[in-house]
C-alpha cells in the first residue's frame, strides 16, 4: 500500500513515515496541502494521513479539494491533529475525512488505521 503523509513538522512526518514503513508500506511525504495536491496528481496513494494545521493550505481545505476528485472509498483521508475535539472531528467529517489520529500518536494507532484502510502490506 502507498501512504501519503502530509505534515509541516519534519519530526512528525519522520515519525509517521517510520511507523508506516515498519508496517511494510510505501511512504510518500508532502510538507503542506498544496504540495500534497501536486503529489496526488503524479501518483495516487492508497491512504492519506493529513495534518490539520499547516501553512499554505490547511488540512480541512486540502481534504475538500481532494474530495472534488476522489471519493472516501477511492482515497481515504485520516486527519493527524493535536486537536481531537468533537468540533474538530465533525469539521473533519464534513470536509471528507474518514477519521482522526490524535498527536502524539503511537504505533498501535497507526497500525490500526493501516489495517482498517489498507489491509496487509503488498
Amino acid at each position: 500500500m502507498k501512504v501519503l503523509i502530509v505534515d509541516d513538522s519534519v519530526a512528525m512526518s519522520k515519525a509517521a513515515s517510520l511507523l508506516v514503513t515498519k508496517a511494510g508500506h510505501e511512504v510518500i511525504t508532502a510538507e503542506n496541502g498544496y504540495r500534497a495536491l501536486q503529489v496526488i496528481e503524479r501518483e495516487v496513494p492508497d491512504l492519506v494521513f493529513l495534518d490539520v494545521e499547516m501553512p499554505v493550505l490547511d488540512g480541512f481545505k486540502t481534504c475538500m479539494l481532494i474530495r472534488e476528485r476522489f471519493s472516501k472509498e477511492e482515497l481515504p483521508i485520516m486527519f493527524l491533529t493535536s486537536h481531537g475535539t468533537v468540533f474538530d472531528q465533525a469539521r473533519g467529517r464534513m470536509a471528507g475525512g474518514v477519521g482522526f489520529v490524535v498527536k502524539p500518536f503511537n504505533g498501535n494507532r497507526i497500525n490500526e488505521v493501516l489495517a482498517e484502510w489498507g489491509g496487509n502490506s503488498e
